[in-house]
């Protein structure tokens, strides 16, 4: 199973589920990087407003959370049935 480690950022009060769900568009290798997707990068150039940007955040609740995405190479059989009687196969 081949595995990428990083991070997202989400708000802590949030459900796992949750901040999985809203946080996964600011995935990133390191904790910098996923506050760089979650900020834009409008915004994430210059350090100073970066800085600034990222400690509003934080005074908001939002904060980085360490995850683990898997790519499991096993081909699932009743998705594979399913998707025949779908049609989409």
């Amino acid at each position: 199973m081949t595995e990428l480690h990083g991070f997202i950022i989400a708000a802590s009060d949030w459900p796992d589920d949750i901040k999985l769900q809203m946080g996964k568009g600011s995935l990133g290798t390191t904790a910098a990087e996923a506050w760089r997707r979650h900020i834009g990068p409008s915004h994430a150039g210059d350090n100073r407003e970066f800085s600034t940007r990222v400690q509003r955040w934080s005074d908001m609740g939002y904060k980085p959370y360490r995850v683990v995405l898997a790519f499991d190479e096993r081909a699932d059989l009743l998705e594979q049935v399913a998707e025949i009687l779908r049609g989409e196969k």
